[in-house]
């Protein structure tokens, strides 16, 4: 027995309304936590940042010796070179206290990174200010600290210390850390003191046995602070392009 298709029921799904005004979601950024220079009370969370944030850089050294080396570093600044600390600045969260950010320079009267070996340790030129460390916990990346740390940089490199220019090194792997160094006024240039090729082998050999054969060579990059223009990349280098493209701090 056949059924007359027109007897059958019609089910009518919801009725969607148009929304013709919807709204526009905007999101604000919170307020950036107040820049500090950092105390002695602040020197073991800045051990764990480093070693939380530089964790793959570790190599054969273990997490609890990573922080025993940058504690000891911090210990030797504030009892030997007291003014490095003024060349550094710290974010905390203000929540639960802990140092979530931090960037140290090295300027003309300071010594090197204690934490490094010696032959690890950048040697200074003419004019020029060391961005040393920039740091930021990853629970806290996205949130415009780098940005802020840079931005106080500049000014302290220029203001303060009085340099020409400032520079820093990033592992050529880190692309989206060069990235963003670039954006912010910095490019690839020769390292006066890099050694010539048998420098750079020797440099490039040592690195990728201390850090766990993940790296062999550090891209130096420089922003100039004089209002001039930026010196050249090297043209022979055989690093590629770096694209201007934005990137996640």
């Amino acid at each position: 027995m056949s059924q007359n298709c027109n007897h059958l029921p019609m089910h009518n799904g919801p009725q969607v309304q148009p929304n013709h005004q919807k709204k526009k979601m905007t999101t604000t950024r919170p307020p950036l936590p107040p820049l500090l220079i950092p105390t002695t009370d602040d020197f073991v969370g800045m051990a764990k940042l480093s070693t939380i944030a530089f964790k793959e850089k570790q190599g054969c050294e273990s997490t609890q010796e990573s922080e025993d080396n940058q504690l000891k570093a911090y210990r030797q600044y504030a009892s030997k070179y007291p003014g490095k600390l003024q060349n550094c600045r710290i974010l905390k969260d203000e929540t639960s206290g802990l140092v979530i950010a931090s960037c140290q320079l090295q300027g003309p009267n300071d010594p090197p990174d204690l934490s490094f070996p010696s032959f690890m340790r950048h040697e200074l030129s003419p004019g020029e200010v060391y961005l040393e460390v920039i740091a930021c916990h990853p629970d806290h990346t996205g949130k415009g600290l780098g940005s802020h740390l840079l931005k106080w940089a500049d000014d302290h490199a220029k203001n303060v210390l009085k340099a020409e220019f400032l520079s820093l090194q990033v592992m050529q792997r880190n692309i989206g850390a060069a990235k963003l160094y670039e954006r912010k006024g910095y490019v690839v240039t020769r390292n006066p003191h890099d050694g010539g090729c048998l420098g750079q082998f020797c440099t490039g050999l040592s690195i990728f046995c201390l850090l766990g054969f993940k790296y062999w060579k550090i891209l130096y990059m420089v922003k100039d602070l004089k209002g001039e223009h930026s010196p050249s990349k090297d043209t022979a280098s055989d690093e590629p392009p770096i694209t201007k493209d934005p990137t996640k701090e």
